[in-house]
């Protein structure tokens, strides 16, 4: 674990430089080790565990990585199986025991091969496209995000950039500055064609509401 946490502040430097970034993990042991959180945190990566229990509805490894592990497996077994001796003993008699052990092995190659860097991109791209690698605002990495089982067509919600936010914030008090000057041009307007009689009569119920108003004080 210690050195998949070192490619991954690696690749995250590449992408995101100095920019602190999220890492989101469940409560494997591996995971819960001190050095692997100094890794992460010395290079920025917040680690954020998921609760106890919701495995299943988290599946990186559903998106490709554990087929290709099963593969890679079959090809051990394959390999294995053409050496004639080892042909003959798998369609004799073998122990639980021999059995066991021999799987041990495939699985052991098969996942030394998954975690070479030769498969980085492989591994990354089951992430990406659960949506375990989705960025907090607009960015073209998150149209890799295809949840299984959806058959249409798909976007990422992400939050929107300060920017977008200040601009939206500008562009409400603009409406709002224009919706004032509005108002009191078409006010003035009103007053410039009033007749005298008609500006006498407002000024003199202003009076009127001013005395009744103090009264009541």
């Amino acid at each position: 674990m210690i050195v998949l946490a070192s490619k991954f502040v690696r690749e995250k430097k590449r992408r995101h430089g100095d920019d602190w970034v999220v890492l989101f993990a469940d409560n494997l042991y591996a995971h819960l080790v001190p050095q692997v959180k100094t890794i992460f945190g010395d290079n920025k990566a917040l680690l954020v565990y998921f609760p106890l229990g919701i495995t299943e509805m988290i599946q990186p490894i559903d998106a490709g990585y554990g087929r290709s592990l099963r593969a890679g497996i079959g090809r051990e077994l394959d390999l294995w199986l053409m050496d004639a001796e080892n042909l003959l003993k798998w369609e004799g008699k073998m122990t639980a025991m021999e059995r066991r052990i021999l799987v041990t092995h495939f699985v052991t190659r098969s996942q030394e091969h998954m975690l070479s860097q030769s498969q980085d991109r492989s591994r990354i791209s089951c992430f990406e496209r659960t949506g375990c690698l989705i960025t907090s605002t607009i960015s073209g990495f998150d149209n890799l995000i295809a949840p299984q089982g959806v058959t249409i067509p798909f976007v990422a919600p992400v939050l929107p950039s300060i920017e977008c936010l200040n601009s939206n914030e500008n562009e409400e008090e603009n409406i709002e500055a224009q919706n004032e000057t509005e108002e009191m041009n078409r006010m003035a307007a009103l007053i410039s064609d009033m007749e005298i009689e008609d500006g006498e009569l407002l000024l003199y119920n202003d009076i009127l509401n001013t005395i009744g108003a103090e009264e009541e004080i």
